[in-house]
């Protein structure tokens, strides 16, 4: 690479930089980047989870993915559907509700309903093989699998491994020595 082009692309990252910075930062635009970091997150945690096979009738089965609560937010999980876990492709679905209970879901996304209404549906599904994902404080403690939380401005995890091995969910290792907190 000759003198001028390393100038040329020394300029314009420069430039780019700048012009990145200049720009106010707006918590509203944030959140979405905040969700694409999670639901990257979920799809890797159902890559270090194991399920039991009798939930799968054959090979092709769909891995299924719900979401509650992830209206505006459910841009977040464009594109997940054109990858595959442990070699099932993925399926989206959006619920209305917790109280859904015709929809068959592997993993479980909840955000933005209430406690109450976390401790009932927890209560109903406690022996579910479903893996409940939330960002309510004290979810994991609560019955649910993984909670999102907050450290030192990073995003990190919670697990809940003994009520996921009372789900018939194994947890890989390397997942839980990921967890800030193992119960």
């Amino acid at each position: 690479m000759d003198i001028f082009s390393r100038k040329y692309i020394a300029i314009l990252l420069l430039l780019s930089a700048v012009a990145l910075l200049s720009f106010p930062r707006v918590s509203r635009a944030e959140a979405p980047v905040e969700e694409k970091v999670k639901a990257a997150f979920i799809v890797n945690f159902a890559r270090f989870i194991s399920w039991p096979e009798e939930l799968f009738s054959n090979d092709t089965d769909p891995f299924v993915i719900c979401t509650v609560g992830m209206d505006t937010e459910q841009a977040a999980f464009t594109g997940i559907e054109s990858k595959k876990i442990k070699g099932r492709p993925i399926v989206l679905k959006n619920l209305t509700s917790l109280d859904d209970k015709k929809q068959i879901c592997h993993l479980l996304y909840v955000k933005g309903v209430s406690h109450e209404k976390l401790q009932a549906y927890l209560k109903k599904s406690e022996t579910s093989p479903v893996v409940s994902i939330c960002e309510s404080d004290g979810f994991a403690a609560l019955g649910g699998t993984i909670e999102f939380v907050k450290v030192e401005d990073r995003l990190s995890f919670k697990i809940n491994n003994t009520k996921a091995k009372e789900r018939q969910l194994r947890v890989n290792a390397s997942l839980l020595n990921l967890a800030v907190e193992v119960f």
